[in-house]
């Protein structure tokens, strides 16, 4: 089952209107404090911070008991990580426990990068840029919570 899916804009615009709704952040610790977090203080709220995987890929144990300290199975729910992968795991687990108003946040925190001229210059992709933990430096951030200009703090 394919997930909801909001862009930034659209989650935050949710959270703002809805009081029962919050956001969880399922990205590592490292990409919380070398990146920041969305900062939902503004509207009196506060973005959960729990860990989907580890840094070696091993699945938190926690997060499903993590989930229901904060949230019942009609609760909704945005989930966002840095591009929007993770976070759409996150969703499947999550509905297929039962939780029937998961949102993922398809953009997630940094968005994606712009490859468009990655060919020409004869550079190519690395296998770190293929998976999303590396840049060449000549990509464009294009969409994402930051480069949309929603608010974020360093955690």
């Amino acid at each position: 089952m394919t997930p909801k899916e909001v862009n930034p804009p659209e989650a935050y615009a949710a959270l703002t209107t809805d009081a029962s709704a919050v956001m969880i952040d399922c990205r590592t610790r490292a990409e919380w404090e070398h990146t920041g977090i969305p900062d939902l203080s503004a509207i009196g709220k506060t973005v959960i911070l729990e860990t989907l995987v580890d840094e070696m890929g091993r699945l938190n144990q926690n997060f499903l008991g993590r989930v229901g300290e904060i949230a019942q199975p009609q609760t909704p729910i945005y989930i966002i990580c840095r591009s929007g992968r993770r976070s759409a795991g996150a969703c499947q687990m999550l509905a297929a426990h039962g939780y029937a108003n998961t949102c993922n946040v398809a953009e997630g925190f940094e968005g994606h990068h712009n490859n468009a001229g990655l060919g020409q210059t004869g550079l190519g992709q690395t296998g770190l840029e293929q998976t999303g933990l590396g840049q060449t430096g000549l990509e464009a951030v294009i969409e994402g919570w930051k480069s949309r200009g929603l608010p974020w703090c360093q955690s």
